[in-house]
């Protein structure tokens, strides 16, 4: 963009000697000329004079109110840059320059940027998926173990990959709560084996004596 503004500067220099020299008819006459055989397709001028519009070839809306600089869109979408500079009273001349390359690039990133979000929603998705789907397995195979232990298979263990992840701490915790379930009821049934053998001695003296 300060290349473009440089150029702008340059050429309304350039004009304003023409004026200098000529006066407005030479200035009207350099204009006319470079819009009829332009060489730079990307330039555009104007010639104000007391108000009224000699010459232009400005897009629509991109004529500066006051000397300055203005940019606005052209009929396509490219981005004109202009500047208006009062030469004398009365007298205004405005150059400026399609910013074809500017907002090609800008047009470029635009796309850019929307494919590389599409591709990351994509990539978002498709993640999140595997993702649900394994810890749902993960999940699913504790489940599973869960309900045949309940079921009596007490000797039964939950799977471990050996990645040492949230699920694989969670299934020894699990194992280890088995483990020590296993132990407990091992030692509840030595003990009523006790009990019943105990107990088996003096029923059978009650029994011969009955």
């Amino acid at each position: 963009l300060r290349d473009a503004r440089e150029a702008i500067v340059v050429d309304a220099d350039g004009l304003r000697d023409v004026f200098e020299d000529g006066g407005t008819p030479q200035l009207l006459q350099t204009l006319r000329d470079r819009i009829a055989h332009p060489d730079d397709p990307n330039a555009t001028y104007a010639l104000k004079v007391n108000g009224r519009m000699l010459v232009g070839d400005l897009p629509p809306g991109a004529m500066p109110a006051h000397d300055g600089w203005r940019e606005s869109p052209d009929r396509d979408g490219t981005r004109v840059l202009v500047a208006r500079r009062t030469l004398a009273p009365g007298v205004a001349l405005v150059t400026g320059l399609r910013l074809r390359s500017e907002s090609g690039f800008l047009d470029l990133m635009a796309r850019t940027t929307l494919a590389a979000l599409a591709i990351a929603v994509l990539l978002g998705v498709a993640i999140g998926w595997f993702t649900a789907r394994w810890v749902a397995q993960r999940l699913g195979s504790l489940d599973a173990t869960a309900a045949r232990v309940a079921a009596g298979e007490i000797t039964l263990r939950a799977p471990i990959d050996g990645t040492g992840d949230a699920f694989d701490r969670l299934a020894l915790r699990f194992n280890s709560m088995l483990d020590r379930i296993e132990v407990l009821l091992a030692g509840v049934r030595e003990a009523t084996d006790h009990i019943a053998h105990d107990l088996r001695t003096p029923l059978t003296r009650l029994r011969a004596r009955l």
